[in-house]
């Protein structure tokens, strides 16, 4: 018999003795003293753990890697399942090589001091390795748990904008999507390549874990969350999307999807930033003209195309600043040009499309053409 094999031998009779070494220890740790794992688990987790380890040293075959793998991963799920938290977890797996080097220390013979040398290395090594497993297969479940727990949320949130639910429904689906009781909610709705801008909000948002929620819905991708997160606001006020400030909960938020939508579909290429109900309405108003055969802006355009190309362009500059601020004196301003030819400009409009847009009534048909 060789001296390592002679040492195994030993560790192998001490085994029950070590056991309950490593119970011991285990028990002063946090959350394991608390009760949260029985002396009967933590028993029989010593004994394969350490079945597990010895085969890793004394072998070293390649194979064993996948026992010490597999019983990381097993150890991980019982684990969370009881609320181990990790970091109890690793200083109880670390344990392994404490218990079992103050072990083989006191079987170890004077002349088998070069067998002991021998083995350190490995026995840390294994443990090691048996410690990353475990932190390995904890991230794993996390990330899977986070997956199932995003998909169950989006099934509620598809199934509360889908239909009118009732109000305790509603508040069910609330509550399990993070959201407070009569919450105040922001929708946000984007249409094709736009919503992976709105993911990336959610992504951004998920690593703070707050309650941020995408969802596609029939083709829109649809982004929810408080009205609190002024942070998050201020996030997608700068994607091209559609923006539904301070609703009353989801309930409110179903009934303003579709305006949502409507919203969103009107976003054009040359948007920077998020459209709001105030901004987009003369953009839906002229769409719904131009539906019906009534195209405001290409009788406005048709009008000034009757004049030079480069007063053409001229005149519109003007008159579009001159209908966001309702001054003479702030168009001059923000062109910028003389006051006179602000002047000019709005009556060589009005001589050219018959449209004065110092007039509110005759303004809103601008507005209307040139939302």
């Amino acid at each position: 018999m060789t001296k390592m094999t002679k040492v195994q031998a030993a560790l192998e009779r001490h085994m029950e003795e070590t056991v309950e070494a490593y119970v011991r220890r285990v028990l002063e740790l946090e959350d394991y003293r608390d009760g949260l794992v029985s002396t009967s688990d933590i028993r029989a987790t010593a004994r394969r753990s350490f079945a597990v380890l010895m085969a890793q040293v004394f072998t070293d075959a390649p194979s064993r890697a996948g026992d010490l793998e597999e019983t990381a991963t097993d150890l991980v799920a019982r684990r969370r399942s009881q609320n181990v938290h990790l970091d109890p977890l690793l200083t109880a797996v670390r344990l392994d090589f404490t218990v079992l080097w103050e072990i083989l220390k006191r079987i170890c013979q004077p002349d088998d001091v070069d067998v002991l040398v021998d083995l350190a290395e490995p026995l840390w090594r294994a443990v090691e390795d048996y410690a990353n497993g475990v932190y390995r297969a904890h991230l794993e479940l996390s990330r899977r748990e986070v997956r199932e727990e995003s998909v169950l949320r989006q099934e509620y949130l598809t199934q509360v904008l889908s239909r009118d639910m009732g109000p305790e429904a509603v508040r069910q689906a609330s509550r399990m999507v993070g959201f407070e009781t009569n919450e105040r909610l922001v929708l946000c709705v984007a249409l094709g390549d736009e919503g992976r801008t709105l993911r990336d909000v959610v992504s951004t948002a998920l690593r703070s874990a707050l309650p941020v929620h995408w969802v596609n819905f029939g083709g829109y991708a649809v982004l929810i969350f408080p009205s609190r997160l002024g942070h998050v606001r201020d996030l997608v006020s700068r994607a091209p999307c559609a923006v539904l400030d301070d609703l009353p909960g989801l309930d409110s938020v179903r009934q303003k999807l579709r305006l949502g939508q409507v919203i969103a579909e009107a976003v054009g290429p040359n948007d920077d930033g998020a459209l709001t109900p105030e901004q987009a309405w003369p953009r839906l108003a002229r769409r719904g003209l131009e539906e019906n055969g009534f195209d405001l802006a290409e009788r406005v355009e048709n009008d000034l195309n009757r004049t030079r190309s480069n007063e053409a362009a001229r005149i519109r500059v003007t008159v579009g600043q001159f209908l966001r601020s309702g001054s003479v004196a702030d168009t001059a301003a923000a062109v910028p040009c003389h006051r006179n030819t602000v002047q000019n400009h709005l009556n060589r409009f009005r001589e050219l499309t018959g449209i004065d847009p110092g007039i509110p009534h005759e303004a809103a048909r601008l507005v209307l053409a040139w939302g």
